[in-house]
């Protein structure tokens, strides 16, 4: 049996920067594990693959944990199975990665308890078979994605800080979220290389003042953000294709002050700090 916790990320910067000819967007983008994480447990059995789940929309062949365990055992030709069961934390559809950080402890999970038939670039391969920002998550920490979103560099590590994660809308589709950005008129504009230099030179300040979203110009969350920018933090901007925006403090107390005046105000919220990992086995 393994225990395994799949943490959360955030996009600390998001650039979008062309389009293939599949389709698919290109992106730069920074990305930040944090400690907001789902629990998942590994129990191997004879043969096939069984789903226990805390939510009730995961379970079957169509959940994402089912999908990297099927595509494990396919590719590694090994003949065993093995049992899931998922606790939920993390928020679904919220611009986390909660089921892509699920995806990517399974792959690592089933990794090591079959004695690690792939190498880690290997199952970055397998990865991105489940999705575009899965890769990420078997590298974790602050990481320079790219492409779309499978190219992952290694960065510096975040300077300590303390994040708050606030979510009151509805997930809108991705696709819905990227036809909008490329109508907009009023495009955001985001400095990548300024977001690497704070980084790289362990500048919090230089960091949040880079810290943004292209998918910023899809979303009017006005309530969230006021409430985050009330309490002063460094920075406010929006994960992923939202609809989670988070705000980036030096000082937990206040973080934590914001996080119940969210609360209050029946807004899902969390005080989390920033991991050097996403996949962390227990």
């Amino acid at each position: 049996m393994l225990k395994i916790k799949a943490c959360a990320k955030i996009n600390l910067s998001l650039e979008i920067t062309g389009l293939r000819n599949d389709g698919y967007h290109l992106i730069n983008s920074v990305m930040q594990s944090v400690d907001l994480c789902d629990e998942i447990i590994l129990k191997p059995i004879d043969c096939g693959v069984k789903i226990n789940s805390s939510c009730v929309y995961l379970g079957n062949e169509e959940d994402i944990c089912y999908k990297a365990a099927a595509l494990f055992f396919e590719k590694s030709n090994i003949d065993g199975g093995v049992e899931i069961s998922v606790t939920k934390n993390i928020p679904l559809s919220a611009g986390l990665g909660g089921g892509s950080a699920d995806a990517a402890a399974v792959l690592l999970g089933l990794n090591k308890l079959y004695n690690s038939p792939f190498v880690l670039d290997d199952l970055a391969k397998l990865a991105l078979c489940l999705g575009a920002d899965v890769p990420y998550f078997l590298y974790g920490g602050t990481v320079l994605a790219s492409g779309i979103g499978e190219i992952c560099e290694k960065t510096a590590d975040l300077p300590k800080c303390f994040i708050v994660l606030a979510k009151r809308e509805q997930k809108k589709s991705t696709k819905y979220m990227y036809s909008v950005i490329d109508n907009t008129d009023k495009p955001i504009f985001v400095d990548t290389a300024n977001m690497l230099l704070g980084i790289n030179n362990c500048d919090l300040s230089l960091i949040a003042e880079n810290c943004a979203n292209a998918f910023s110009a899809a979303w009017d969350d006005k309530i969230t953000t006021d409430i985050l920018k009330s309490f002063k933090p460094l920075c406010v901007s929006l994960s992923g294709s939202g609809p989670t925006h988070f705000a980036i403090f030096n000082d937990k107390s206040v973080a934590q002050e914001c996080v119940e005046s969210l609360l209050k105000e029946n807004i899902e919220a969390f005080l989390t700090h920033p991991t050097p990992n996403a996949i962390i086995f227990e």
